[in-house]
């Protein structure tokens, strides 16, 4: 008597997917923003309550935006647009300087000389100009090194002219534009396909043989 045994192997064919990715524009504003003043090069410093960038009164402004819900991975580019209303347009032209740091949100008379100079405009001879800088690369910064905020401080530098900004002069805020690209999504395909192939070689059927 011999017995030989039929086996069903399985094929399994892993799960597919298929990634997407999705890109999307966002606006950040600031979470505080407001002037700072002080007569004597920062060792006395008033806080306003108006946003404006001058030379004349130490005027200086600062801005800070929250990076909570960003992650290096979603950021494709970043930047910086700030509507101006320049009073005094054409003669001597106006500097505009922009600092960045990482405050802590809220605007405070100690951050009349926080920042490092990232961007210079010079020249700034229109009524209304609207300036823009690329800030990829200080968002991602702030993201690696944990930090909660991206501030920045407006200040004037040669000139006369004298700048405000955001609703005092009924102009939008100076926003940072995100374009973002959404963590890729798992599509799942079928997810799962069974087949089963009967092994010839080992024993396509039970036989039993009898001999006398």
């Amino acid at each position: 008597m011999k017995w030989q045994a039929a086996i069903s192997l399985p094929i399994v064919i892993a799960a597919g997917s298929v990634s997407s990715a999705n890109a999307a524009t966002l606006s950040l504003l600031p979470t505080d923003m407001t002037g700072l003043r002080s007569f004597d090069n920062g060792a006395n410093v008033l806080l306003l309550t108006f946003d404006a960038v001058k030379t004349s009164t130490g005027d200086r402004t600062i801005a800070h935006y929250e990076l909570e819900s960003l992650t290096n991975e979603t950021i494709s580019t970043a930047t910086l647009t700030i509507p101006l209303l320049n009073l005094d347009p054409g003669g001597r032209l106006g500097t505009f300087e922009v600092y960045s740091f990482n405050g802590d949100g809220v605007v405070s008379t100690d951050e009349w000389a926080s920042g490092t100079l990232i961007q210079v405009f010079d020249s700034v001879e229109e009524r209304l100009p609207v300036l823009s800088l690329d800030v990829t690369s200080y968002i991602q910064d702030a993201l690696s090194d944990n930090f909660e905020f991206l501030s920045f401080n407006f200040r004037a530098d040669l000139g006369t002219d004298r700048y405000f900004l955001s609703d005092i002069v009924r102009l939008p805020e100076p926003a940072i534009t995100l374009e973002t690209l959404e963590p890729p999504a798992s599509v799942p395909e079928p997810s799962m396909i069974l087949g089963s192939i009967t092994a010839v070689s080992i024993g396509a059927c039970l036989k039993r043989r009898t001999s006398t």
